[in-house]
């Protein structure tokens, strides 16, 4: 003798509720055979919902043992559970528990994409099934444009999909009304004649006299079981008109159940990760106000932490460029006098002979005196104000100028005090225009006529202005042309590669003073100042990333309260998707893909809002960019998803850890 397909012993159910114990079933035994119609009958509490219950694998018994087709059930792991939910059952709930959010294919689909069905194939089967329900005009309809009976038969349908080897209905005509009713137990009768072991619960005993079997419980205890009179004479119940009617459904039934052609595992992953994006994609796009509000949080967040960096790295690129423009590896000199006594205070003490005296030390590369003073400079009808420096040869070396036209000064410039100029780029276009040529031109400087023989292209720094005009003469030449015969205003010198400008500044500050006799000078050491920006830069990047990294985790908290207000309104969509097979890990990878898509999402958008950022700042202030690098778009990636994963977690967990009865009877 074959062993049922299902056996309960001794099964009892029973609740903790506070110190009291509430039991539901009591010392339950029962056999059913594959391919009977049953009908489980009893009042409302009697436990015959429990019963169904176990017997689909979506509660355990609390004593007992369960076993269904001969693999006990009360052992299994929460994975075994909902493998045998996908091979053996189909359920069919009084309120349908139909996913609103899809259509009537859709929702026909769901049990087979636990299975890694390809979506073709259960296209195909879904809409085959709903055309033999009568149902091939509604298939792209959504629940709340069926009516009772059609939900019921999509429901049915649904029941179907994975091959349905044991149908079980929860009042399943509880809520049709009699013409839909009778319909829906003719389709039970039908799929019953095909071979599917039919097991309904139902207080109507209208409903019960279709069964050829009739289990009886009160008040959890099963009182009576014996077969109905039909069963007994042979009588199916079934009018040649119905059978006729349904020879499309049982070719459709009879098909092998999608289960068993399930891909191989690396394969059959692709599919389940496929699944679950989609399903997120889905319930995503049905609330599309809430997505686009939870993901503002992280486009804030991603577009705030790109923007600093990029700005950040922008502003460095523009504090070397404004150490170049000083010159670099260089150190200036000027008079400070220490005395309180105002004459000694406006002395300057610096020398032609301390310009000699300085070029002679260890280490010093190069060295050059500067005088400066504010010119009119004209030529023809041209004029305009600029600032005059004489220097000598080594000046444009020391601070690093490049030559676009003509030359530097030479030994018989110097030394003869020739009347000549450099001028920067910015004079040559006031006064020659933008493609004028200047070089041999004869301008006027405060009166003084001079002749340019270069052009350099001065850089700007950060905080200078680029419309600012210089000229450069001989420094003897200046001195006694145009500014009188004054000492130089300041030294500058380029310290030899090798050496610490650190160093060299203590050296050649001590050498001067003691030449002097006192302190009287100050300094400026390029480095030095490169240094302390560098410092002050890295110690405001770190508190702007900080504060955009806070940003960016408040957008994650955004998107975790997002999440949990999700899995709470869609506490019943869990539970059916259990009820049809999903194991935990789908639940969990469902709901995760969900967030690290929101995070993903937003942190693209948030990462375009830069890169738009940076054009609007580059169209406003042409002198300030935003780099961005691909490090940086891989940074926000990386942490949207991150932030997905971290915030999402514990709603995903949540969602997961719920309990399918609870789940499926939540309002």
């Amino acid at each position: 003798m074959s062993e049922p397909l299902i056996a309960l012993s001794c099964v009892s159910r029973h609740y903790e509720s506070g110190s009291e114990r509430v039991s539901v079933l009591h010392e339950i035994n029962l056999t059913i055979d594959a391919g009977e119609f049953v009908a489980i009958v009893g009042a409302s509490g009697s436990g015959k919902t429990t019963l169904l219950n176990i017997i689909g694998c979506l509660a355990r018994p609390s004593t007992g043992t369960y076993r269904l087709d001969g693999e006990s059930v009360l052992e299994a792991d929460h994975e075994t559970l909902a493998r045998l939910r996908r091979e053996y059952f189909g359920f069919i709930f009084q309120r349908y528990n139909l996913l609103p959010q899809l259509s009537a294919t859709e929702n026909v689909e769901v049990p087979a994409m636990y299975t890694g069905s390809p979506l073709f194939k259960r296209r195909r089967r879904a809409q085959q099934l709903l055309a033999s329900l009568g149902l091939g005009h509604r298939v792209v309809h959504r629940p709340n444009q069926l009516s009772g009976g059609q939900q019921q038969r999509v429901s049915i349908a649904r029941a179907l999909m994975n091959g349905g080897k044991i149908l079980l209905g929860d009042e399943p005509t509880g809520a049709l009304d009699s013409k839909s009713a009778r319909e829906v137990i003719e389709t039970f009768n039908s799929l019953h004649r095909q071979g599917h072991t039919v097991i309904l619960v139902t207080h109507d005993e209208r409903v019960a006299e279709h069964a050829h079997r009739v289990i009886r419980i009160e008040d959890g205890v099963i009182v009576d079981d014996k077969p109905t009179y039909k069963a007994k004479v042979g009588d199916t119940n079934f009018s040649p008109m119905a059978v006729s009617e349904n020879v499309g459904l049982a070719a459709v039934a009879e098909e092998p159940d999608l289960y068993a052609c399930e891909p191989e595992r690396p394969v059959k992953s692709i599919f389940y990760l496929r699944t679950g994006i989609e399903i997120a994609l889905k319930t995503l796009a049905n609330n599309r106000l809430r997505t686009a509000l939870t993901m503002l949080g992280i486009v804030i967040g991603v577009a705030a932490v790109v923007s600093i960096v990029a700005l950040t790295a922008g502003a460095k690129v523009r504090m070397l460029d404004t150490v170049r423009s000083l010159g670099t590896n260089t150190i200036t000199f000027w008079s400070s006098a220490d005395s309180d006594d105002d004459k000694q205070s406006s002395r300057k003490s610096l020398t032609l002979s301390d310009l000699s005296f300085m070029s002679k030390q260890i280490g010093v590369d190069s060295a050059t005196a500067e005088v400066e003073r504010n010119i009119l400079v004209r030529y023809q009808g041209a004029h305009g104000r600029a600032t005059l420096d004489g220097v000598n040869k080594n000046y444009f070396r020391v601070r690093g100028l490049r030559f676009v036209g003509g030359r530097s000064f030479d030994d018989d410039d110097l030394g003869n005090r020739s009347q000549v100029a450099v001028i920067s780029k910015q004079v040559q276009r006031k006064l020659f225009g933008p493609y004028g040529d200047a070089i041999g031109k004869i301008i006027s400087i405060d009166d003084v006529p001079v002749r340019v023989v270069g052009i350099v292209e001065e850089k700007r720094g950060m905080f200078s202005d680029p419309n600012a005009m210089s000229v450069w003469m001989p420094l003897l030449a200046a001195m006694s042309r145009v500014t009188g015969r004054e000492p130089p205003d300041r030294i500058i010198v380029r310290i030899k590669e090798g050496y610490r400008s650190d160093d060299a500044e203590a050296r050649l500050s001590h050498a001067l003073s003691k030449r002097h006799g006192r302190r009287d000078l100050a300094t400026f050491n390029a480095n030095g100042f490169a240094k302390a920006l560098n410092k002050t830069e890295s110690i405001m990047s770190i508190l702007m990333v900080v504060v955009a990294i806070t940003t960016l985790g408040v957008g994650g908290i955004g998107v975790m309260n997002m999440m949990l207000v999700s899995v709470s309104e869609r506490t019943r969509e869990i539970g059916i998707r259990v009820a049809v097979g999903a194991r935990r890990r789908d639940i969990m990878q469902q709901f995760l893909t969900e967030a690290v898509f929101l995070c993903v999402l937003g942190g693209s958008i948030g990462l375009i809002l830069s890169l738009g950022l940076s054009v609007v700042v580059s169209h406003i202030a042409p002198d300030w960019q935003m780099l961005h690098s691909p490090i940086t778009a891989v940074t926000a990636f990386a942490s949207a998803t991150l932030v997905g994963i971290v915030f999402g977690l514990m709603p995903a967990r949540r969602a997961a850890g719920l309990d399918p009865i609870d789940a499926l009877a939540h309002e």
